[in-house]
């Protein structure tokens, strides 16, 4: 959802009030801002957050972690067989 995928965010609000979730909007940045964070990531000047990473066999279980929202801290990755 969001503006890179057109104006209109089909969402019920009730979910947003009654679970009192914050919403925060962030645009994606410039390309020249993006090839500097690239250029950051391959010098190891920053790294991305990773909570875990699961295989894709389990996959259900890394969903279930993400549905859960409970002690999550960056990103859940699901990493191919053999990478």
């Amino acid at each position: 959802c969001g503006a890179t995928t057109g104006y209109d965010a089909k969402i019920d609000l009730r979910h947003v009030f009654f679970k009192g979730t914050n919403i925060l909007g962030s645009t994606q940045g410039t390309k020249a801002e993006l090839d500097q964070a690239l250029y950051w990531m391959g010098q190891g000047k920053i790294k991305a957050a990773i909570d875990s990473v699961y295989s894709f066999e389990q996959a259900a279980e890394a969903h279930n972690k993400m549905l859960s929202g409970k002690g999550l801290f960056g990103k859940i990755l699901l990493k191919p067989e053999g990478v």
